[in-house]
């Protein structure tokens, strides 16, 4: 009989301790996913920045909209380089003028510097999906009875 004891309270201390691991993969997978769509969000953010730039140069007296107030601060020294005009490497975006025809010109290493954030930014999204994905197995692996949302 105390043999019979002992291997439940082992079974329990293993389920016991299985439990535990589960919910603490399950509340990092929560957490990278969080930080997944929160990164999502960021590109999606820039890239429809890029994409409204490349067709229409802000003006200096263009109002952000909700949508941009939380990109506003990030946002603002491209606004700058962009209205700001220099006499080294300048080019047109696509040989566009805003309304009072003037160039809008961004210096080289500007141009690079937010290809280079924005790089950076798809990489670091990448590896947290691996991350999150690695999560999920590793979740799947620990409870394979579950499902995930």
């Amino acid at each position: 009989m105390e043999a019979l004891r002992g291997q439940l309270a082992e079974t329990q201390g293993a389920l016991t301790e299985r439990d535990k691991k589960f919910r603490q993969l399950r509340a990092e997978q929560k957490v990278w996913l969080e930080n997944k769509s929160t990164l999502e969000a960021k590109i999606a953010r820039l890239e429809s920045e890029n994409m409204r730039l490349q067709r229409t140069p802000p003006t200096p007296d263009d109002k952000p909209s909700k949508s941009e107030a939380s990109t506003h601060h990030t946002t603002e020294s491209l606004k700058m380089f962009l209205t700001r005009k220099s006499t080294e490497h300048r080019f047109t975006l696509n040989g566009q003028r805003d309304a009072d025809e003037e160039d809008v010109t961004l210096k080289r290493s500007q141009v690079k510097q937010a290809e280079k954030q924005f790089q950076q930014m798809a990489g670091e999204l990448a590896e947290r999906t691996n991350q999150c994905d690695a999560l999920t197995a590793k979740l799947a692996q620990a409870n394979p009875t579950s499902t995930l949302n």
